[in-house]
């Protein structure tokens, strides 16, 4: 009886430990708003801070000049990439479309979100990259953009650097620390770590030191916010196209190193080694750190640095599907959410053309300006039918492309043709860029390294509600309220939980977690 009772005791302790990961799951997935720099919602907020005159010279959304921007910045980035990847590697394939990599000040990364570092906390609109791992903010600057009254560019008059000696919380790294990639240069294993990262982008760096401080989070639900430490270079020195504005008030690293920012947040041991991104149509959507995705998401692995000589995110194309045509392909790819459209490696791009053209009815359209762009159609009417495009990714899974056109307008803004919007590479490497993510959460899951997509209304967000399990073991603990600091109205500059999803989530699980705490009192009592 007493062994009965035992194995009573124990099956109700794990379905109570079960239902407690859940519960700690959804109490420590940390989102944060997250906008496009050509979107509506940017333009909209940086002129409330900083008056009518921003962006007033960006053409309009949907015109061939708009477009044509995309592109232009998406070669600048490209070639900068295909930089980085000769210095990591001989492979001669990975030689990517050639451009003018000249940064103008709309020419750094697409997607911004506000940050606070420090005690006080002090707030910054950071870039967020995928492809580097390091943050980094203006700090005790010699060389650096201008921010707040020394700029003469709107869009740059309200940003602030960062200075440790204000921050009770800011600590030093020092040279004996294992992170300090620069050790060799120290003095003493006492002295401060120095850092310096070179960009690809032609004479591009960023250099200064390593600290450790408090990034703060809040959950929509109000409350106590959150603060995590991370690792931050104090960026006294930049040079190149980090002078013209590429990130004027710094830069979030999400790559893959020790670093990084999502690599310290899991380390604390309260959140799960993976994050999420998802992103609407409009440019707007969520980062979500500790976001491993549901469980029925689709997946592909995550190539290793070991074989694609690159500290990113990697993954395998088996093939493409353009309707009722298979295309082989094996190509490795790059998913970059820094990039507007997507690249396909210069091998299968010209069989790609070929399927989908054959597919379409409507008359083709060309126009000087759109001379890069092979698949443009003539039409006034979103009327019409186009092939399905689909990704057969390695693991067997296949990413379907939700949203690959886009529309072109006149200065009427009447539609005047649609564009496919993949384009050649020019190398051996694919590109998945931002529109073939549109409305899917991509989910990278470094601890499993693996990439996975779950379709998702992104201005909603609302795929957390079937999240899985992470390895949390305990909620994130309060902290003393931030000191007030004035925040621009939208977007919102706070990062939070996703507390809409998971609080109706928590109302059904906890009842249980009470029943199951009642009858552990039973059995044992």
């Amino acid at each position: 009886m007493a062994t009965t009772v035992r194995s009573r005791g124990v099956l109700v302790m794990v379905h109570c430990c079960v239902l407690w990961m859940l519960a700690t799951t959804f109490a420590n997935a940390l989102r944060m708003d997250l906008f496009h720099k050509f979107s509506k919602q940017a333009i909209e907020a940086m002129r409330s801070r900083n008056g009518m005159d921003y962006a007033q010279d960006w053409p309009t959304e949907g015109t061939i000049e708009f477009q044509t921007m995309l592109r232009d910045h998406d070669v600048a980035r490209h070639t900068r990439t295909a930089r980085r990847i000769l210095a990591a590697s001989s492979m001669d394939q990975y030689v990517l479309i050639q451009g003018n990599a000249t940064e103008q000040l709309f020419g750094g990364g697409l997607h911004y979100s506000y940050i606070d570092i420090g005690t006080p906390n002090v707030q910054f609109l950071v870039v967020l990259d995928t492809g580097s791992d390091l943050l980094w903010i203006p700090c005790e600057c010699e060389s650096c953009a201008p921010l707040s009254a020394e700029s003469k560019d709107p869009r740059t008059s309200q940003l602030n650097p960062y200075t440790p000696s204000l921050s009770s919380t800011a600590k030093p790294v020092l040279c004996s620390d294992p992170l300090c990639e620069m050790s060799s240069t120290c003095m003493a294993p006492t002295d401060q770590c120095p850092y310096e990262i070179n960009y690809v982008s032609a004479n591009t760096s960023t250099s200064g030191a390593l600290y450790e401080d408090y990034m703060y989070f809040m959950r929509e639900s109000g409350g106590n916010p959150v603060k995590l430490p991370v690792y931050l270079g104090c960026g006294k020195v930049q040079t190149g196209s980090l002078l013209k504005g590429a990130a004027p008030n710094g830069l979030m690293g999400l790559g893959t190193t020790d670093i990084s920012v999502p690599n310290k947040l899991a380390s604390t041991g309260q959140l799960a080694d993976s994050f999420s991104l998802c992103i609407s149509p409009g440019g707007s959507g969520t980062l979500t750190f500790g976001d491993e995705g549901p469980a029925a998401q689709r997946t592909t692995p995550i190539i290793p640095k070991s074989v694609s000589m690159l500290d990113t995110y990697i993954v395998e194309i088996d093939s493409i599907t353009v309707g009722n045509t298979n295309l082989l392909m094996a190509s490795h790819a790059l998913f970059d959410t820094g990039t507007s459209f997507t690249y396909l490696s210069k091998t299968v791009y010209p069989q790609f053309v070929q399927a989908y053209d054959a597919q379409m009815s409507l008359p083709k359209w060309n126009d000087p300006r759109f001379s890069k762009w092979d698949l443009c159609y003539q039409t006034s009417n979103t009327n019409f039918q186009v092939p399905v495009v689909s990704l057969a990714l390695s693991g067997g899974n296949s990413l379907d492309v939700v949203s690959g056109l886009k529309s072109i307008v006149d200065d009427n803004n009447a539609m005047i043709a649609v564009c496919v919007t993949v384009m050649d590479s020019g190398a051996g490497l694919s590109i998945i860029g931002q529109n073939f993510m549109t409305n899917y959460s991509i989910t990278y899951n470094r601890a499993k390294m693996t990439i996975g997509w779950t379709p998702s209304d992104c201005s909603t967000d609302l795929t957390l509600s079937n999240s899985t399990p992470g390895s949390v073991p305990a909620a994130l603990p309060p902290t003393a309220p931030l000191p007030a600091v004035p925040r621009p109205a939208s977007p919102n500059s706070t990062v939070t939980a996703n507390s809409n999803v998971a609080t109706a989530v928590l109302a059904d699980i906890l009842p249980l977690l009470l029943a199951c705490l009642i009858s552990l009192a039973a059995i044992f009592g």
